[in-house]
């Protein structure tokens, strides 16, 4: 009976790292890339009527068009099941009331609902990371993720206000000019996979 336990044992044993072993071959470490954020005009015009100003902190520029860049520098995602995070530089600065904010440090958080969170610095005091926007992945993102020649692309995340970063936000400001669930602009996420990853 005894040697039929540890048989038992041994198999399941056996059983549970194969499991785990195939479940870890899944996530793959991003190595760098970017996140291209495109504004919406209802946003930058809804931020221009309360006379607020954007613009880019660090490595981000806020060109023109309404496009920010925030340049990924490392992270991992499961392909098989899209959770991960993806870490960035640079961010977004709003000035407005006397007050000046620093979105920066951006993470994609998908290890639940798909979400951007960020550092927070009001007037250079450090105020925590919130989570800011919700990201709801383009119509036909389908699962295991795919990569292209180790590259992950996916174009179209539609970016709105997390109910929490624009609570945070209104608070700061002393207004409520930010309702949750608004419009913020659009997505594209370009990440390089570690060909030392299995994908």
């Amino acid at each position: 009976m005894k040697r039929l336990f540890n048989k038992f044992a041994i198999v399941a044993v056996l059983a549970l790292a194969t499991a785990v072993a195939s479940h870890a071959q899944s996530t793959s470490t991003i190595e760098y890339g970017r996140s291209v954020l495109h504004f919406d005009p209802s946003f930058t015009g809804g931020i221009a009527s309360l006379g607020a100003q954007l613009g880019g902190v660090g490595f981000s520029n806020l060109d023109s068009t309404g496009t920010i860049v925030f340049p990924v520098v490392n992270g991992a995602v499961d392909l098989q099941s899209s959770q991960g995070e993806v870490n960035h530089l640079g961010g977004i600065s709003v000035v407005a009331n006397g007050l000046q904010l620093r979105l920066q440090n951006f993470v994609i958080d998908t290890t639940g609902a798909p979400v951007m969170t960020a550092i927070l610095v009001v007037n250079n005091k450090f105020y925590g990371r919130i989570p800011l926007f919700n990201l709801t992945p383009p119509a036909g993102t389908s699962l295991p993720l795919p990569t292209t020649l180790g590259v992950l692309q996916i174009n179209g995340f539609v970016v709105t206000f997390n109910a929490t970063g624009a609570a945070t936000i209104n608070k700061v400001f002393g207004n409520n000019a930010i309702p949750a669930g608004m419009l913020v602009g659009s997505l594209n996420l370009y990440a390089i996979i570690s060909p030392n990853s299995a994908s």
